[in-house]
């Protein structure tokens, strides 16, 4: 993440709930058409728990994470 500058994640919780209707979660994703089952809650929730990350947003469904203060950002 520190490579590609990546200051915010979004995060759909309902990727936790359902598999991708399309059958890929994000473009180039390497296992499209291959998901069987909903993104493992942990995908989701590891952001949570990163010292200096910020939740900037969250409407229930919709998580915005700032990654700005992270030690990987540092």
């Amino acid at each position: 993440m520190r490579t590609s500058k990546i200051v915010f994640v979004v995060i759909d919780r309902r990727t936790l709930e359902q598999r991708p209707a399309a059958g890929y979660f994000f473009t180039g994703d390497p296992r499209a058409g291959s998901w069987t089952t909903p993104l493992p809650a942990t995908a989701a929730t590891k952001f949570a728990t990163v010292p200096g990350v910020s939740r900037v947003f969250d409407d229930g469904t919709i998580v915005v994470y700032e990654l700005a203060g992270s030690e990987p950002r540092r």
